[in-house]
């Protein structure tokens, strides 16, 4: 696949989107039944794609939180 205006080739696999900008590209079906083989795509916008590397940096910044208060507590109070 190539997208316009961009020299890159990119390779969509069934169950490995591509995520370019804010879409996303499936591969939706294949045929090699014929004498050429088909495939077929699907092009979605997805804002709830990156949600759980939101996730990840949530829970990693309260966990530096936590670790610092908890480190806090333990020293000896003069």
């Amino acid at each position: 696949m190539r997208l316009v205006n961009d020299e890159r080739k990119f390779k969509i696999e069934m169950n490995e989107p591509l995520r370019y900008k804010k879409l996303t590209f499936y591969q939706t079906s294949w045929d090699d039944s014929g004498e050429k083989v088909q495939t077929g795509f699907t092009v979605k916008t997805n804002p709830s794609d990156q949600w759980p590397k939101y996730a990840i940096y949530t829970c990693g910044v309260a966990l530096f939180i936590l670790s610092s208060l908890n480190f806090l507590d333990s020293y000896p109070q003069a």
